[in-house]
């Protein structure tokens, strides 16, 4: 038993395991609002950037929403 309680993954499943059930009982759950993505004006100009410097043109409309999708 001394053996056990002196291993490294142990502890680290221990604590793991707490944090677990401590942020399970602290009942902090994630609003409907926190789980939508923005894209802004920036990230999509670098997107777009992105994707001419790989194929050499711009993106079709298609391959911007695929490009976003992803």
């Amino acid at each position: 038993m001394q053996r056990w309680l002196r291993e490294p993954l142990v502890h680290f499943l221990a604590i793991g395991s707490l944090l677990f059930v401590v942020f399970h009982w602290s009942g902090r759950t994630t609003g409907s609002g926190s789980r939508r993505i923005v894209i802004t004006p920036g990230q999509m100009d670098a997107i777009t950037a992105g994707f001419a410097r790989t194929w050499m043109r711009p993106p079709t409309e298609a391959e911007l929403k695929a490009q976003l999708a992803r």
